[in-house]
Parts: C-alpha cells; sequence; structure tokens
C-alpha cells in the first residue's frame, strides 16, 4: 500500500514537473532593443519614417501606436483620433494611447507603461 502511494505520488510530482515545463517554454520571450533599433523597427513595419526626431514625440499622441497594432492585426483599434486642435486635443491623444494599451491587454500583450508615462 505505501509503495503503491509513493509511486502515485511520484507519478503526480512528475506530471505537475512537466505541466510547468511546458507553460514555461511557452512564454514569450522578451526582445531588448535600444531606441534607435526600436524606431527603425516601428519605420520598417510602417513602411514610412517617423515625423518627430524623438521617439517619445512620436509615439506621444497614440497615433503611431494605433496604427502598429492595427498593422499587425487589422480592425483592433476601430477608432484612432487624428485631430488634435482645440480644448479637446490632449485628451484625444490621450485616448489613442489608452485605446492601444486596452488593445493590447485584450490580446494578451504586457504592456509595460500607462498613459501617463507619455505626458
Amino acid at each position: 500500500q505505501k509503495k503503491r502511494n509513493r509511486e502515485r505520488h511520484n507519478q503526480e510530482k512528475e506530471k505537475e514537473e512537466e505541466r510547468g515545463k511546458e507553460e514555461r517554454e511557452e512564454e514569450p520571450k522578451k526582445v531588448v532593443m535600444t531606441e534607435d533599433q526600436l524606431r527603425e523597427r516601428i519605420e520598417t513595419v510602417l513602411q514610412a519614417p517617423l515625423s518627430s526626431k524623438s521617439l517619445a514625440d512620436a509615439l506621444h499622441d497614440g497615433v503611431v501606436l494605433c496604427t502598429l497594432l492595427n498593422t499587425a492585426k487589422p480592425g483592433t483599434i476601430c477608432q484612432v483620433n487624428t485631430k488634435f486642435n482645440g480644448a479637446l486635443g490632449a485628451y484625444r491623444m490621450r485616448e489613442n494611447v489608452k485605446g492601444f494599451i486596452d488593445a493590447c491587454k485584450d490580446l494578451h500583450i504586457s504592456s509595460t507603461f500607462v498613459v501617463k508615462d507619455l505626458y
């Protein structure tokens, strides 16, 4: 009886270890890039140069972020604000960035920033 219990325990432990190994193997690899490398990658994907000298400035209004995501998965973000004049300009920019972050969450893409990081 003890021997069977021990064998069953060992089998269960092996199964748990195998499941843990499979889960670790499925974790996406994190890619580390310099700002220049990231800028180049974005420009390659969008097939257009970014208008701002600074990458932060180029991402500030959220248009590039939303366009990137829609390029990867068309229709992910239905509305992208592009007119920022007037009192609602800053609000519309934040709305774009929030839309990007929310869409990333829906797609199970981890985001390492929040809206206020770009302001």
